[in-house]
């Protein structure tokens, strides 16, 4: 049996798209996964810096799999000449924006560096004091002992200037970071 008799005997390929993307039968399903994944990436890459490079590591083992089943298990395609890739542009394109304000609120909510910083710009340059600063005192009567927690309130409870300031800075941070 000559070679391209045997190449005939392989299964016959189903075409890139569904059995790269792992996706099904229907139009929207195809790139799904990779774009699922994309955005799972970028917009909580700063709560999990280490997931890009997990994905790499992911989407080269799936490569390198899925060119061995190409190769040697399955026929060769026809190929089909494609613009671009359609409406997933548009999709990646929202991503990406999603990606960057998430980011945003979760460097300026999440994080000490924008009150660290000022904390120093107002009070003290090396931080002496910045913990207790940051410490508030629980209410009087609600505990036996004197019980401090974290927060930027006043004796009786009420956000202090310094709270007002750091809304505002952290908000302005967000605007500025996109």
């Amino acid at each position: 049996m000559t070679r391209w008799e045997e190449d005939y005997q392989l299964i016959d390929s189903e075409g890139l798209f569904q059995e790269y993307l792992e996706m099904g039968e229907f139009p929207f399903a195809r790139g799904f996964k990779k774009v699922l994944q994309f955005g799972f990436i970028t917009i909580f890459v700063a709560a999990f810096p280490l997931a890009p490079l997990f994905a790499l590591l992911n989407n080269w083992v799936e490569i390198r799999l899925d060119a061995q089943k190409f190769v040697c298990e399955t026929r060769r395609i026809v190929a089909e000449r494609a613009e671009n890739i359609g409406i997933w542009f548009k999709i990646l394109h929202m991503l990406a924006h999603l990606a960057v304000i998430s980011n945003a609120f979760l460097i300026a909510f999440t994080s000490e560096f924008l009150p660290k910083l000022l904390y120093q710009y107002e009070y003290d340059w090396n931080l002496v004091g910045y913990v207790n600063f940051t410490l508030a005192y629980a209410p009087p009567g609600t505990m036996p002992q004197s019980c401090r927690y974290r927060g930027l309130r006043d004796e009786k409870g009420d956000h202090t200037p310094f709270f007002w300031r750091l809304l505002a800075v952290r908000l302005a941070f967000v605007i500025v970071f996109e």
